[in-house]
């Protein structure tokens, strides 16, 4: 297995293509492809948690935003 970390967004990309090959048949866990795959996910994971961050919601506008898509309304002091 030659797997090194991830630097650049090339080799997050070529990860991501590498780990796309395996969705339609999983390899074998324990295996040396099922190795690979899984420090594959964990590499990409690591490097959109660093180059990707997203900011947490603002909890109140969060819950208006999920009633609003559930047809939801909330009064507000009544």
């Amino acid at each position: 297995m030659n797997t090194r970390p991830l630097h650049s967004e090339h080799d997050y990309h070529e990860a991501k293509q590498k780990l796309a090959a395996w969705f339609d048949a999983l390899p074998e866990p324990g295996t040396e492809q099922g190795d690979l795959f899984e420090v594959l996910l964990i590499l990409v994971a690591n490097y959109e948690s660093t180059h990707f961050r997203l900011e947490a919601p603002d909890p109140i506008e969060a819950i208006e935003f999920r009633m609003a898509r559930e047809g939801l309304d909330v009064l507000i002091g009544h």
